[in-house]
């Protein structure tokens, strides 16, 4: 008798902490839905010089002054050296990993704190705000 009251508090207990846990767990955005609301062309706010165009293929092609800069491959993540997608806080929509097209080894880290007209970029660890205003066409 003893040992099924045991297994029915345990059973109990169990089941409150899994609630718990799940009740707290905040799912971030559908990986699709960012993957969409990234595409497009971003200027910086703080240099309108600088043209950031993210391609539904990965690629992210920079310019400066209007001239090609650079590119890269972009990718939302749930990992990305320190940033753990468990982390963030509830208004976080995600961690964005910018890597060199032919060196893996050469990526950083963001966590995506705006993404609608705005694109709000926290780097990781540095902790540098990056804001870019969507170029609507």
């Amino acid at each position: 008798m003893l040992n099924r009251v045991i297994l029915i508090i345990a059973l109990i207990l169990c089941g409150g902490f899994a609630y718990l846990v799940s009740a707290q767990y905040q799912p971030l955005p559908i990986q699709e839905d960012l993957n969409q609301k990234i595409l497009g062309k971003w200027v910086a706010e703080d240099d309108s010089d600088i043209l950031m165009l993210y391609h539904s293929d990965g690629k992210l092609i920079s310019y400066y002054k209007g001239v090609f800069y650079g590119e890269r491959k972009w990718e939302f993540t749930d990992v990305c050296d320190r940033a753990n997608v468990r982390d963030l806080q509830e208004w976080d929509y995600g961690i964005l990993k910018i890597t060199a097209i032919d060196d893996e080894s050469d990526y950083m880290c963001y966590v995506v704190q705006g993404l609608e007209s705005v694109l709000t970029l926290l780097r990781i660890p540095e902790g540098n705000l990056l804001i870019y205003d969507r170029v609507v066409e």
